[in-house]
């Protein structure tokens, strides 16, 4: 079967495809990160819960229990920004493939209400290790299956050629599981939501022993520790994922587009450099050089989906339908959303 035949048609823009993009890019950054100090600080919450048998959660991690709410608020309402720009683009991509696995995706919104409400349960019975361990553990499975469906909507939506097996399964029930650069990615997400987790820590409690919080400082030295470790072990299962690409994204990255592999190779050594910082218990510059990997990685993300879909598709094939005027009222009132969380 011609692949290309289940494409479908491009909708007009408003603008140009790449204002769009860039702006994709930068509200995904803002996303994941907090998606990430979500999972990673729950995680992180979890193994203290499970490594002290009395009822507290050790002091070194109890300044992340009060935050996880309120992460994954801001989390929920920073997605909907990229979420909207990776339709304008992609979106004849993109709806197609969540079609594909329709029950799946749709699962997702009563999921992410029980994970919010879990993170409040932990949040109130604190003092209950029992209750605090379920919540967790609950908001943590939740998450990780959230992450996993994206994951393969994701990459199914670059790959149409897979798109055929709706045939199969009509139902709206298709997942990819037999692709190792599935399991890298999403190890890749698990390992850098940890890293976060632990600068998420680190930066919470300097905050509040900038505000004379009693032994605050305590969780400083643990949380950069985790997002050294965290941050080492992403690096690590980063090259399995590097080489689980297509063969013409790896020669991109690798000195086959000059620009693509000088960002690739930018947000490697700012890793590396964000490592040495914080074990040296340097705030400024751990997380200067964190900031500029994510936003290198964020842009090699988008770069890979350019390379991914070329044979098919480009951001010059959409066309321009100038609507300035909504467009001004639209990025306005969705730069003044994420303002209106409480």
């Amino acid at each position: 079967m011609d692949y290309t035949r289940l494409i479908p048609s491009i909708e007009t823009i408003p603008a140009n495809a790449w204002f769009f993009w860039v702006l994709g890019i930068a509200s995904f950054m803002i996303h994941i990160l907090l998606v990430n100090a979500v999972l990673g600080g729950s995680l992180i919450l979890l193994f203290s819960r499970l490594r002290h048998a009395a009822n507290d959660t050790g002091p070194e991690y109890s300044p992340l229990t009060g935050t996880i709410p309120v992460f994954i608020a801001l989390a929920i309402n920073f997605g909907v920004v990229p979420l909207l720009f990776i339709q304008v683009i992609y979106g004849h991509l993109y709806y197609t493939s969540s079609v594909l696995m329709a029950v799946y995706k749709i699962s997702i919104i009563p999921l992410l209400i029980i994970a919010y409400y879990c993170s409040y349960v932990h949040k109130a019975k604190v003092s209950s290790r029992t209750v605090a361990v379920a919540a967790l553990a609950a908001l943590i499975v939740i998450l990780l299956y959230i992450a996993f469906i994206f994951i393969n909507n994701l990459n199914l939506m670059v790959h149409p050629e897979k798109w055929e097996h709706y045939f199969d399964a009509r139902g709206g029930t298709y997942l990819i599981l037999n692709e190792g650069i599935l399991y890298a990615r999403f190890l890749h997400f698990i390992f850098a939501s940890i890293a976060v987790g632990g600068l998420a820590l680190a930066l919470v409690s300097r905050f509040r022993e900038h505000r004379g919080t009693p032994d605050a400082g305590a969780s400083i030295k643990p949380g950069m520790r985790i997002f050294a470790a965290g941050s080492a072990a992403q690096i690590a299962v980063g090259i399995w994922y590097l080489f689980s690409q297509q063969g013409v994204v790896i020669t991109a990255l690798l000195g086959g587009d000059v620009v693509y592999t000088a960002v690739f190779f930018a947000g490697i050594c700012s890793a590396l450099a964000a490592i040495i910082f914080s074990l040296k218990i340097n705030f400024r510059f751990t997380v200067a050089f964190f900031l500029l990997t994510m936003l290198c990685m964020c842009f090699t993300r988008a770069h890979v989906r350019i390379i991914e879909t070329q044979s098919y598709f480009s951001l010059k094939d959409i066309k321009v339908v100038p609507q300035y005027d909504l467009l001004a009222l639209f990025v306005h009132f969705a730069s003044l959303s994420p303002l209106a969380i409480g």
